[in-house]
């Protein structure tokens, strides 16, 4: 669940994530892959971070990615939504009665609970909200209190419109508070657990149930060929440039910068990228107040390259077609191109990100990719 941030700055039962540490200054966060929380956003939407409803939804589209975390004196366990384009930690409070079958918080039972202000208040794409307090308790990412933030400041949510609460990892400018923080990851390196305040992540492939984050690490057995290194190109969000879109023979180049942001399902590019894309296919377009582009059958897919400086991230053409109702009415399948024209912002999601092994350095400001390799195997060092 990405936070629409340029409307605050353009001035079912879930297995457990599980933790792990990888040595010194490692942190291995394991996250569960859940497709399709039908009750996250009305049913007319297609994606977590879309403006607005596509009237032709896809089929099991969404995921979600669940960590566990153990929060307050009596470490009460919540499953939270990973975001690397979101920067805040909130959890839902659970004298609100609110549907939270992730679990919620209870302030009363916390010994180590602080009031700081209330004012938390976000508004995602698609209209859902949330808002409360801000607080302060013990956050453990295990169960047995290993890896705990004593103190770690995060929103107590008493109104929400989605079943469960965000794991934003993003950059500190991006926080909600007007008072900026030392989110987790920040606090992280704060109280010693890992050396810089960095992460990378590991989404796995389409139909896999699980992935991982490390946070101070890097696993170098989950990429081929070498890991390119790119600057951050917004003080907000976890943006890099992008060079070049290839797909059937035709190629676009392009400077538009990007979030590459787990917690949007989809991509989203600038129609002057998307509309010569989709053209050189002859793929239909559908207008409305969600525009979108689509082949009459996913047979007709092909792969897409997305060219960065240094390094090429191909996306299988599974991965950008998805099978959908018929905008005509009729009963005939077809197949959207989920790369959709976006005026207001550029998003490469989960769709792109299942394809690259990603490194996240949020205290360099850079952001290292290479193509993901789909494995067990491990080979782990520490990002100093």
């Amino acid at each position: 669940m990405a936070l629409f941030w340029l409307l605050k700055h353009s001035d079912g039962s879930v297995l457990p994530g599980g933790f792990q540490k990888r040595g010194d200054k490692i942190i291995k966060l394991d996250f569960n892959a859940t497709a399709g929380v039908s009750n996250r956003f009305p049913a007319d939407e297609l994606d977590k971070r879309a403006s607005g409803a596509v009237r032709y939804p896809l089929e099991n589209q969404g995921m979600n990615y669940f960590a566990d975390i153990w929060v307050g004196s009596n470490g009460e366990k919540i499953s939270v939504d990973l975001d690397t384009g979101s920067s805040d930690l909130w959890v839902i409070d659970s004298a609100t009665g609110l549907n939270a079958p992730y679990g919620s918080y209870d302030r009363s039972r916390s010994s180590t609970y602080r009031y700081i202000a209330p004012g938390f208040s976000i508004t995602y794409g698609g209209g859902a909200t949330t808002s409360g307090d801000w607080v302060s308790d013990r956050v453990s990412l295990s169960q047995d209190g290993s890896v705990t933030i004593p103190d770690l400041q995060f929103a107590d949510a008493t109104q929400a419109s989605i079943p469960y609460g965000i794991f934003g990892i993003g950059l500190r400018a991006l926080e909600d508070a007007d008072t900026k923080y030392d989110n987790l990851p920040a606090a992280l390196k704060k109280y010693g657990y890992i050396a810089k305040n960095a992460y990378s992540l590991y989404l796995n492939s389409k139909d896999a149930a699980s992935g991982s984050v490390l946070f101070g690490g890097i696993d170098h057995a989950k990429y081929s060929g070498n890991l390119v290194t790119l600057p951050i190109t917004s003080a907000y969000s976890l943006d890099v440039e992008v060079k070049r879109l290839s797909i059937g023979g035709y190629a676009i180049n392009t400077a538009a910068s990007a979030t590459l942001d787990s917690g949007t399902s989809l991509s989203y590019l600038h129609p002057d990228i998307v509309a010569p894309l989709a053209n050189s296919l002859g793929l239909k377009y559908q207008d409305g107040s969600s525009p979108f582009y689509y082949w009459d059958s996913c047979e007709q897919a092909q792969d897409l390259v997305i060219s960065f400086n240094g390094v090429d991230i191909t996306v299988p053409k599974e991965y950008i077609a998805g099978q959908m109702q018929n905008p005509d009415g009729s009963n005939a399948p077809s197949c959207a191109f989920l790369i959709y024209p976006e005026t207001r912002f550029n998003i490469l999601g989960d769709n792109f990100l299942r394809n690259a092994y990603v490194v996240y350095d949020l205290d360099d400001m850079q952001i290292s990719l290479a193509p993901v390799r789909y494995n067990t195997e491990e080979q782990i060092s520490v990002i100093s």
